[in-house]
C-alpha cells in the first residue's frame, strides 16, 4: 500500500485513543510494550480485541529512530473463549452432580472449569487447587504422561470423540481410569475446547486381569495334560 507511505500513524488511524498515543510515546522513549488482550472500540462502534506490541528501533548511533507496531485481531478467539466460559458456567450444576472427575480446557489446554472431584485430584497431586486459566498440561499432568495427554487433547481438538483407559501411580498404587474426551463446538461449528470426564475403573480392570490370568493358568494346565 504505497499510498500510505509518508503519512502519519494518526492520519491513518484517526480514532487512536489517548491511551494508544501515550503507549507510542513510551515506545519512542525506548520502552518495549505489549498487551495480549486489549479491548478497542472504533469510532463507528465496532468492537475488537487486539494483541499488540510496540518495539523501538535504534539508528547507527544507538538513538531511538522510531517504533515498530504490530497488532493482531483476536476478536474471534476472545468470542470463542467467552462462549466456552458461558457454556461451562451453565453446565456447572451438572458437573457437580456426578461422581466422575469432569473438566474442560480451551484450545491452549488452559482450564476453563473443573468440578469438585477434579479439583480435589489436582490438590492431591499439586498440593494446591488448580486455578482457572492455568495450563493443565503444564501442571496437573505429570511430565511422564505429558506427550500422551497432549495427543489426547489434540485428537479432541481435531473433532474426535473417544475414550481411553489409563493406568497411573500418581497418588497411590496403580489405579485404572477411563477418560472420555469430547470436543466442544461454538455456535458456528468451530471446535473451541475439550470436555473431559474421568472415572475410576480399577475394580473392573483388576477383575479383567484376574480373569485373564485364570484363563492363562487353565490353558497351561490343559496343555500339560
Amino acid at each position: 500500500h504505497w499510498e500510505l507511505v509518508g503519512r502519519t500513524h494518526y492520519e491513518i488511524h484517526t480514532d487512536a485513543t489517548e491511551r494508544w498515543k501515550e503507549a507510542h510515546q513510551k515506545g519512542l522513549s525506548g520502552e518495549t510494550l505489549k498487551n495480549d488482550s486489549d479491548f478497542w472500540v472504533q469510532e463507528d462502534g465496532t468492537k475488537h480485541w487486539l494483541r499488540w506490541a510496540i518495539v523501538p528501533w535504534h539508528d547507527a548511533h544507538g538513538e531511538v529512530g522510531g517504533i515498530i507496531i504490530s497488532a493482531e485481531d483476536i476478536t474471534k478467539q476472545r468470542q470463542a473463549e467467552e462462549e466456552l466460559r458461558w457454556s461451562a458456567a451453565n453446565q456447572k450444576g451438572l458437573l457437580e452432580s456426578t461422581s466422575d472427575q469432569m473438566w474442560s480446557v480451551d484450545t491452549h489446554y488452559r482450564l476453563i472449569i473443573g468440578n469438585a472431584k477434579f479439583l480435589q485430584y489436582t490438590e492431591a497431586v499439586l498440593g494446591r487447587t488448580l486455578k482457572e486459566g492455568e495450563n493443565v498440561l503444564g501442571t496437573a499432568i505429570p511430565q511422564e504422561y505429558l506427550e500422551e495427554w497432549r495427543s489426547y487433547f489434540d485428537r479432541a481438538l481435531g473433532g474426535q470423540r473417544f475414550a481411553v483407559e489409563v493406568a497411573t501411580q500418581l497418588i497411590q498404587p496403580t489405579r485404572y481410569r477411563e477418560f472420555i474426551f469430547n470436543p466442544i463446538y461454538s455456535s458456528d461449528g468451530q471446535v473451541i475446547g475439550v470436555a473431559v470426564s474421568g472415572r475410576d475403573i480399577t475394580e473392573r480392570k483388576q477383575a479383567e486381569i484376574s480373569l485373564r490370568e485364570s484363563e492363562e493358568r487353565f490353558r497351561q494346565l490343559a496343555d500339560n495334560i
